[in-house]
């Protein structure tokens, strides 16, 4: 298995192609289109020029019908307004020669009375590109009404150009792209009929050309014949020839583009969630009739189990389902299946241009060694020259290269404006690059320094051309990603023939410099720039002067595929002129919306066959219009990067070849292997619809029961059919859980199960004989309830649970001796009453009963004749039943002894707690005073005041001192991994902390703890809520009294304002429940299993805790633990942990303040060869001046104290640590602060040594070197080489004495990324740089300037072993396997140690390739 990802194809990725837009409507005659698709309506003047029969001349405005037939619905008609002056005219501008404008004035009739029947007219916008009109440029307006005739408009044409009509032709541009229609063949038709628009804004684009000998037109053939009948062609077929035709065919209209996606012909792809990118470069694949023919001809021959993992089979099988399905839309996950993506990789955004590059890779390497070995390159592929030519001498140096597409920058590094079309960036791309000043090129034919061009030239353009618009780019001032959405138009008709210096054995023309020296010969120009043509063309330059002048007015420019009068008269000359073989098509524009953060892909293709443009969005597929097309050149406003807009984004051109042309195969022209590949589909298809059609029928639940000997739940999955009886699903289920073994069917029987509150909601013996969906009120794949398998004993028999009813969980109460036991389920009825619930229970009507409401709340059941729906019971609510309170019934409920054991029941939660071990030998290396200490110095303290009182109340509980100065405000958290971090970003001194050390004993200084201070058996099913002085409690003491008095209230014991409200009244401080019940050592100290309520503070948690550990709760901080093993630091002492939830674990770590030069940091193990060579230890103090030998001494006592792992002295060493990366070795000599720097939150390895320390003074280096084998394409293990001098006779040497390999046959290498440097040994031999002489070790291409750096290395003499497939899918699999467990590791390691909220990291886009066997291998 191998990855293929973007730029591991080989080819240069410097070049791309060029561009152009879809074409018009429906050609009448298979002949090559004249004209690229229409122009801009807006830039005609709208003071325009008409005269003749059927027009409306130079009067005035023509008199629009609000309402013409067969006018266009999309546009408002104008007012009809009657025209009362006839002296009125219309102007219209015609060109001349370039500077000159000519004015015409033509009399105007009057218009219609506006009582007589409206009339639809239509205007004619008709470009003379024959030179005979005005200059070569010159434009006229005709108004016709609809139903003139096409020869009227000839005639016409004919008058205002004193052309024969004989002697030009009249072409008509559509819309949907396509050759143009030439209405010279269609004179007997109407305008409308041949599909010109009517309407108030109607602009129909018209040429004339000089008329040249045609093929004649096949006969029967109408607008639609042939095969490249196009959408937007109105006339239907006939048998009498182009002008023998019934008129009888409908005009088309814009209505009849508004169809549904299935009755276009094609169908959509399912977006997965974000994979548009790949729907739009899967549909442009499909439509291309080579491609798709192609995969058709390949034929899959590997076993049934690997076709899930054969990319091109997964896309044959795409393409014919697409082709022969019925359904709107088809899905691609068994291809993304195979490119070996999981689902997350549907929710990744990638380009569409990476994504044909990686695809197109991956269907080379799958397609090796069959027939269709050289599709993408026989396809896709050109050829460059990449070349550098002296200016001086004129030698030239260059080197082709290959490339699939051409990206084509849209605006220049440092511009401000972007290219206007394809065609300025094509000749961007190719304009040499000139060398000179400090840039110069040193010249071997010159023997010095010259100015030389720099550049490229495309040698040979590829069948299908695609160009990559570089859209997306980045902005150096406001540091973000941008997307460039400038207007970029594209031909439809895009000639590259004047791109290539050699065509048809015709050398290109050169170019000539502003002043008027050749700027190069004929080898190095640019390829051949457009303005070359112009130069060659001067009729073409002449019309584009005009043009400029004639349509000044931005507002008025023409748009279309290019809208460009001079880019329209070039591609006319291009046509007449040189017809060369690169010559293209467009037929697929791919489109994104959105902006540089992310947006969304689809694409306009035009279909050969019918000649029409669609548009493919996922699942949707639909008409465009020439309106569509013309906004995807661009044109949005830059104003932030993050603007969004729509614009093309890739290309796709086909060469116009009548040989090489080709239309896809239709189903009745399928090979024999694809016909049985479409039989198994649909057999499958058939399967799969009776499997749904079977599951749509299946009620789908969860059975329960509880095992009869085991007596413990358990379940299983239950889809029953819906018509099977209830009486054949109870023996189902009885088998499944294999109850037959043990209870006789008999026995057995299906009850409603409420899984959520372990309770049976209703028995089923009214539906004996029904089916599952009567039973079960109909078939879905979820139901509120459950079923369960209820067995009984053989002498008892089965209860009634009745639809409404519910079960109460029942808790009895031991007021005497706090013991709460149970639950016991009871079976009640909603409706029935307090009363009925005692007799229920058994209970007097003096007893007491309360119910457990949401969040701890408690509520006396005092009213007997109340339901208890009333009183708020719901399903499984628990009851509190008081057994012995006979005299407790006096007090109020509150005060009660039973609230007070309910309340404590309610309230309890489970934690665990770490705590460090605090013996005095810790603690004094951490300086930090025990509680005794601070008690006798507190004594003391106030002995020797002069008052000999006690010391200030402020002062009584204020922060403990430590027995040595501290040198600064700042605390030094401990022990916490990577992965700790703050809950509040305001933590203050007291709360930050150190780690201390180990407690072998005990956790505090006075005595271990009980190990079960409770008297609650393990696993009983009652539990003590007794006051903790009465079970043996050790913690602080709250008062004289007993707390169990304390009256009830809501505030812990170190809520201030509480403790002061009770004081007021004389009462004792409160006190909250809190039991270590478990003490275990732990491999930070112990582990401390607590129950306590859930209503103490943070603040009072900490006090309870530092009494049992004999050190101040300002000397140590809380972490919780979360699931993920992140660490978070509570801080906030107010909260309750409640807050928390139950069953967590908090961690306890002491700490200290820092003093001065002393500075907080990591200690990590560097183990080069571990699968995690860089592991954290602890934290660690470092103080400005130590020596690396002190605080080694200090670190390896801290290892052996905390990790038992003893390291002699002369065996381990300290070294830099920079990121991953071990560098320079640090001397036992150097000092931090002088010869090592000591900065916050420094980070230093503690690396451990086979043998003593060989690294001694400041000239020896030390390196990290691994072996590669090329027989067997594996690599050792690290290993470390230590040079007496940095130089590459020493490295040599060392790596000679350990492998054994002659000096000279060593190779050295230098890998890729970060420490351990881990490589494919796959692709070692070729992707590695191989160095046979290396003069010095601190140059390039090895840089070595310290310890710490990775080289490879290898014996040239052993040769390079050749792998069979197999072997090399097993070395693949190997590697990737041990690869992506190291990056597994690193990225969990990475994700627990940064933030939550590190922003997302784009995943770069793969496919895995598992090469298959096909047909001819």
């Amino acid at each position: 298995m191998s990855q293929l990802a973007h730029g591991q194809s080989g080819r240069s990725d410097t070049t791309s192609g060029p561009s152009s837009h879809p074409s018009a409507g429906a050609p009448c005659r298979r002949r090559p289109p004249r004209r690229r698709l229409g122009t801009d309506p807006d830039s005609v003047s709208r003071n325009s020029l008409g005269r003749g029969a059927g027009c409306v001349g130079a009067g005035g405005p023509p008199a629009w019908p609000p309402s013409a037939p067969g006018g266009d619905p999309r546009r408002p008609p104008l007012r009809r307004s009657r025209l009362t002056r006839p002296d009125l005219t219309r102007r219209a501008w015609t060109g001349a020669d370039p500077g000159i404008h000519q004015r015409q004035i033509v009399t105007m009739p009057e218009a219609p009375d506006p009582d007589d029947a409206p009339v639809a007219w239509a205007r004619c916008i008709v470009r003379d590109l024959t030179g005979s009109y005005g200059g070569p440029t010159g434009k006229m307006t005709i108004d016709l009404a609809g139903s003139a005739k096409v020869a009227t408009l000839v005639d016409e044409v004919a008058k205002q150009t004193n052309i024969a009509p004989d002697k030009f032709v009249i072409s008509l541009q559509h819309c949907a792209g396509g050759e143009e229609l030439i209405l010279n063949d269609y004179l007997n038709r109407s305008l409308v009929e041949v599909g010109l628009e009517t309407g108030a804004q109607s602009r129909n684009n018209l040429f004339i050309t000089e008329a040249k000998p045609r093929r004649k037109q096949r006969s029967g053939a109408g607008l639609e014949s042939g095969d490249h009948a196009g959408r937007t062609s109105p006339v239907a077929a006939s048998s009498g020839g182009a002008e023998g035709g019934s008129d009888s065919a409908p005009a088309y209209t814009y209505a009849s583009g508004l169809i549904k996606s299935n009755e276009t012909g094609h169908v959509g792809l399912v977006n997965q969630a974000m994979t548009c990118y790949l729907n739009s470069l899967l549909q442009t694949l499909f439509m291309t009739p080579e491609f798709r023919n192609a995969m058709y001809s390949w034929e899959y021959e590997g076993t049934r189990e690997d076709s899930a993992k054969s990319i091109p089979y997964q896309l044959q099988k795409l393409f014919v389902n697409m082709q022969t399905t019925e359904r709107l839309a088809v899905e691609t996950t068994e291809l993304t299946y195979s490119f070996g993506w999981d689902s997350s990789e549907a929710w990744q955004q990638h380009d569409i241009q990476e994504l044909c590059r990686v695809m197109f890779d991956a269907l080379e390497v799958t397609f090796k060694d069959t027939e269709q070995h050289d599709l993408i390159s026989r396809l896709y592929e050109g050829k460059m020259i990449d070349y550098v030519k002296c200016l001086e001498c004129g030698t030239e140096k260059d080197r082709e290269d290959t490339y699939l597409d051409i990206p084509l920058p849209i605006r220049l590094f440092g511009a401000t404006t972007a290219f206007g079309s394809v065609e300025e960036a094509l000749r961007g791309f190719v304009k040499p690059e000139t060398l000179d000043g400090n840039n110069q090129y040193h010249c071997d034919n010159c023997g010095r320094k010259c100015d030389a061009h720099k550049g490229l030239k495309f040698k040979t353009f590829p069948y299908l051309l695609t160009l990559h618009l570089k859209r997306f780019d980045f902005d150096y001032q406001t540091l973000h990603r941008i997307k460039l959405n400038d207007r970029v138009s594209f031909p439809e008709i895009l000639n590259l023939n004047d791109f290539v210096s050699d065509v048809s054995g015709c050398a290109q023309p050169a170019t000539d410099g502003g002043d008027g020296a050749r700027s190069d010969d004929t080898s190095t120009t640019d390829s051949g720039t457009v303005l070359d043509d112009e130069a060659a063309h001067p009729a073409a330059a002449a019309a584009a002067a005009t043009h400029n002048m004639t349509d000044g007015d931005p507002g008025q420019e023409d748009e279309g595929i290019d809208c460009s009068t001079d880019s329209e008269t070039r591609a006319n000359n291009w046509r007449n002129a040189v017809r060369g073989p690169y010559e293209y098509e467009l037929f697929s524009i791919m489109i994104h919306a959105g902006s540089a953060s992310g947006g969304h892909y689809y694409a306009y293709i035009k279909d050969f066959a019918k000649q029409e443009w669609f548009c493919f969005n996922d699942q949707s597929v639909s008409p465009v219009t020439q309106d569509d097309i013309r906004r995807t050149y661009g044109g949005g406003t830059r104003t932030s990067s993050y603007s969004s807009s729509t614009n093309a984004y890739m290309l796709m051109y086909r060469r116009i070849d009548r040989e090489r042309n080709k239309l896809p195969l239709t189903k009745d022209q399928f090979p024999e292997g694809i016909q049985k590949l479409l039989v198994r589909m649909r057999e499958g298809e058939d399967e799969e619809r009776a499997n749904k059609e079977r599951e749509r029928s299946m009620c789908k639940l969860t059975l329960f029961g509880v095992h009869p000997v085991l007596k413990t739940t358990v379940s299983n999955a239950f889809h029953v059919h819906k018509d099977m009886s209830l009486e054949e699903a109870t023996e189902l289920g009885w088998k499944m859980l294999e109850f037959d073994k043990h209870v006789p069917l008999s026995r057995c029987r299906l009850v409603r199960y409420d899984e959520l509150n372990d309770a049976i909601e209703e028995s089923l013996e009214q539906h004996a004989g029904h089916t599952m969906e009567e039973v079960l009120g109909g078939v879905r794949s979820t139901y509120k309830l459950d079923l369960m398998l209820e067995w009984r004993a053989e002498d008892a028999q089965f209860e009634v649970y009745s639809a409404g009813d519910t079960t109460l969980q029942v808790l009895r109460v031991s007021v005497s001796d706090g013991r709460v036991s149970g639950p016991t389920p009871l079976r009640v009825s909603l409706s029935q009453s307090v009363t009925e619930l005692r007799q229920a229970l058994g209970l007097s009507d003096s007893a007491r009963l309360c119910l457990a409401r949401y969040c701890g709340e408690l509520r006396p059941l005092l009213h007997p004749e109340r339901s208890l729906k009333l009183e708020g019971f719901h399903r499984n609510s628990r009851v509190f039943v008081a057994e012995d309170d006979a005299d407790d019934l006096d007090q109020p409920f509150t005060s009660s002894g039973f609230f007070r054991v309910c309340d404590r029941h309610e309230h309890t939660i489970s934690l665990q707690v770490i705590v460090p071990n605090t013996d005095q030998e810790t603690l004094d290396r951490l300086a930090i005073p025990s509680l005794d200490q601070m008690s006798i110095s507190a004594a003391l303290a106030a002995a020797a005041a002069p008052s000999g009182g006690a010391a200030p109340p402020d002062q009584a509980d204020s922060p403990p001192v430590s027995p040595e100065p501290t040198g600064g405000d700042e605390l030094l958290g401990g022990g916490s991994s990577d992965q700790s971090a703050s809950e509040d970003s305001s933590v203050t001194d007291s709360e930050r902390t150190l780690i201390g050390g180990e407690q072998p004993t005990g956790a505090g200084g006075g005595g271990s703890l009980p190990a079960t201070p409770s008297n609650s058996p393990a696993g009983s099913d009652y539990q003590s809520m007794l006051s903790p002085q009465e079970e043996g409690y050790k913690g602080v003491e709250g008062g004289d009294d007993d707390p169990s008095d304390a009256p009830y209230a809501a505030a812990a014991d170190d809520d201030a304002p509480a403790a002061a409200a009770a004081a007021a009244v004389g009462q004792p401080p409160i006190r909250r429940y809190f039991v270590v019940e478990k003490s275990a050592p732990h491999e930070n100290g112990f582990l401390w299993d607590v129950r306590l309520d859930n209503r103490i503070t943070l603040g009072g948690f900490k006090k309870e805790i530092e009494t049992l550990i004999n050190v101040h709760r300002d000397y140590f901080k809380i972490l919780k633990i979360y699931t993920s093993n992140q660490e978070f630091e509570c801080t906030r002492l107010d909260d309750q942990l409640m807050t928390h939830g139950d069953n967590v674990t908090f961690v306890a770590r002491l700490s200290r303040r820092l003093r001065d030069g002393e500075v907080r940091g990591k200690v990590y193990k560097l183990e080069p060869n571990a699968t995690e060579p860089s592991k954290f230890l602890f934290e660690w103090i470092l103080r400005k001046g130590m020596t690396i030998a002190q605080a080694k001494r200090e670190i390896l006592a801290e290892q052996k104290s905390r990790l038992g792992v003893d390291i002699p002295m002369n065996r381990c060493r300290l070294r830099k640590k920079s990121w991953k990366n071990p560098g320079k070795i640090y001397l036992d000599t150097y000092k931090f602060n002088d010869q090592v720097p000591l900065y916050p939150n420094w980070e230093i390895f503690l690396q451990e040594l086979p043998s003593a320390e060989e690294v001694e003074g400041d000239g020896q280096l030390s390196l990290f070197c691994r072996r590669f084998h090329p027989s067997t394409y594996t690599l050792d293990d690290l290993h470390e080489v230590t040079l007496p001098t940095s130089t590459p006779e020493a490295l040599l040497a060392a790596l000679s004495r350990h492998s054994g390999v002659p000096a000279d046959n060593i190779r050295l290498a230098k890998p890729p990324g970060s420490f351990p440097n881990d490589f494919n040994a796959l692709l070692a031999p070729t992707e590695l740089d191989w160095l046979a002489n290396v003069t010095a070790l601190d140059t390039w291409p090895l840089n070595i300037l310290e310890d710490g750096h990775v080289l490879y290395y290898k014996d040239d003499a052993e040769p390079l072993a050749e792998l069979s497939d197999q072997q090399r899918r097993e070395i693949s699999t190997r590697e990737t396997a041990r690869l992506q467990a190291r990056s597994a590791l690193s990225s969990s390691i990475s994700s627990t140690s940064s933030s939550a909220t590190a922003p997302r990291r784009e995943r770069g886009l793969k496919i895995h390739v598992d090469i298959q066997p096909a047909a001819g291998d």
